[in-house]
């Protein structure tokens, strides 16, 4: 009686050809992971907006400004700097785009691994992967209690009518003296403002899940 042979195999090495399947969950999972970087891509792409409830909405750009007890800080120099870093980490992202797959991930990390930052005026920005911010961190701009405040305040407030933006003020709890009178020099120019209650000393953080700056 005839056996049947049976295949042997060598310890540790199965029966057929393994390295094309291995080849194909590599380049599997290689995409995957590029598909969720594209989506860091389109999320760091995406406009930045702070993250606050408001009421009205204006097609005007705003002019950031911080209100508090010292006096007022023009925050818009750090926030415009703010966002060309911004617009320079999309762009270097974008630019891992071009290489094959795994060249690609390793651009995107090490991109997105950077925080950049920088002290503009009476603040600092922050751009990274976990944060977007700005912050001030030095003295005022105008010092409301000084004889030549409100002539600062209104050449400020003339400087924005010129542009023909409006003002958001992120007002904490005690400038409300400052407040007022940047108000007041607001409504003669006939300048949209729009405020928001804010706790002394705390960061601006930025998102694209945040809401628009909009006035009363």
């Amino acid at each position: 009686m005839r056996r049947r042979r049976r295949n042997v195999t060598s310890l540790g090495q199965p029966p057929g050809d393994h390295d094309g399947i291995l080849d194909v969950l590599a380049n599997l999972v290689g995409v995957l992971t590029l598909v969720g970087a594209l989506s860091a891509v389109v999320a760091a792409n995406a406009a930045l907006r702070i993250k606050t409830p408001m009421s009205r909405s204006t097609t005007k750009t705003f002019e950031l400004l911080m209100v508090g007890r010292d006096g007022i800080w023009n925050l818009q120099p750090a926030n415009e700097a703010l966002d060309a870093a911004n617009q320079s980490r999309v762009a270097d992202l974008k630019s891992c785009l071009g290489y094959d797959i795994f060249t690609a991930l390793s651009c995107i990390n090490n991109v997105s691994s950077q925080t950049r930052s920088a002290q503009v005026g009476q603040a600092r920005f922050v751009v990274g992967d976990n944060e977007v911010s700005l912050q001030r961190t030095a003295e005022p701009d105008i010092r409301t209690g000084e004889p030549n405040s409100e002539s600062q305040i209104k050449s400020l407030v003339t400087r924005i009518a010129t542009k023909k933006r409006a003002i958001f003020v992120l007002l904490e709890k005690e400038g409300f003296a400052s407040y007022r009178k940047l108000r007041s020099a607001a409504s003669t120019a006939n300048v949209d403002l729009g405020w928001e209650p804010w706790k002394t000393g705390a960061k601006v953080y930025f998102g694209s899940s945040g809401r628009g700056m909009t006035v009363q």
